[in-house]
């Protein structure tokens, strides 16, 4: 059997798996860790009871000193160097502390100890935290209402490429009895899961509680909507474009595409050189950041 037809072959065996099971409900799809469940349970409330919140996020230490790194980053440049659960609660309040808890639960999807899968999972996650910085750069420049939306779709519209990423490993194991290690060419991979890790995505948005602006942005994302200029999925269609121009994609890029997707955003969300410009800037500085 030729290479080609056999990965045609694992794209359809993996379509009507993983569709399978996500319409009956039965694909086991990643939780928000407990501790991060509560305290976004907690921030909820009209008013944050930053001692109750400081307490819950001290149960997880690598997360509570995640939120140091964040508040003693450029992004706060506090006076002083932040040692304190409760100081940094408050200086991110409940808006940023949000986006901090549901991008460091997207990052655990995006983690495999298998190399050749753990390098392309690395690229992903690196393109998927560009998109949502860029998402929300356009939501700030054109004026859309709700700015959280375009960031959390931007971070999650490829969170189903990592889960279909895992089924077909066991699919392609149980095809060719190949070992974990002699994974599939990742190019080959990325091609197999692009038309069908969507519904994956908005299964994991919905079972995190997402707005529904969120998993809307994540399904239509794939083109333009000229009728609803100002949506988060045009963000997102804009903000995943300036990524692969701006070569944080994993893969194969069609530029000549690519520059289209741009030419027609940047004319629907009315944004003109010297706001892409700045764009680029944050994104390259998102990627410096994550490096």
């Amino acid at each position: 059997m030729s290479r080609a037809v056999n990965v045609e072959g694992l794209r359809d065996k993996l379509q009507e798996v993983l569709l399978a099971k996500v319409q009956a409900g039965k694909l086991v799809l990643p939780s928000i860790p407990t501790t991060t469940s509560k305290v976004l349970e907690a921030i909820e409330a009209p008013e944050i009871d930053v001692d109750e919140v400081s307490k819950l996020l001290q149960n997880d230490p690598l997360l509570s000193l995640d939120l140091l790194r964040l508040v003693n980053s450029s992004a706060f440049s506090p006076k002083a160097p932040v040692e304190n659960i409760s100081r940094a609660i408050t200086m991110v309040g409940a808006q940023r502390l949000r986006q901090f808890l549901i991008t460091a639960s997207a990052k655990q999807i995006f983690v495999s100890r298998i190399p050749k899968v753990r390098e392309v999972f690395s690229q992903l996650w690196t393109h998927s935290v560009g998109v949502a910085v860029v998402a929300r750069q356009v939501a700030l420049h054109s004026g859309l209402e709700d700015k959280d939306a375009p960031y959390f779709a931007g971070l999650m519209h490829d969170v189903g490429k990592p889960i279909a990423a895992v089924h077909l490993l066991e699919l392609e194991k149980s095809v060719s009895r190949w070992q974990q290690s002699s994974w599939i060419d990742p190019n080959d991979w990325l091609s197999i899961i692009e038309d069908i890790h969507r519904p994956v995505g908005i299964a994991v948005a919905n079972q995190w509680r997402l707005s529904e602006q969120v998993t809307e942005a994540i399904s239509d994302c794939v083109e333009y909507d000229p009728a609803e200029r100002l949506c988060a999925s045009n963000a997102v269609r804009f903000a995943n474009a300036l990524a692969k121009r701006e070569g944080v994609a994993p893969g194969n890029v069609d530029m000549t595409q690519v520059n289209t997707v741009l030419m027609i955003g940047r004319s629907i969300l009315g944004l003109d050189d010297e706001a892409i410009e700045g764009m680029s800037q944050s994104l390259h500085q998102a990627v410096a950041e994550l490096a």
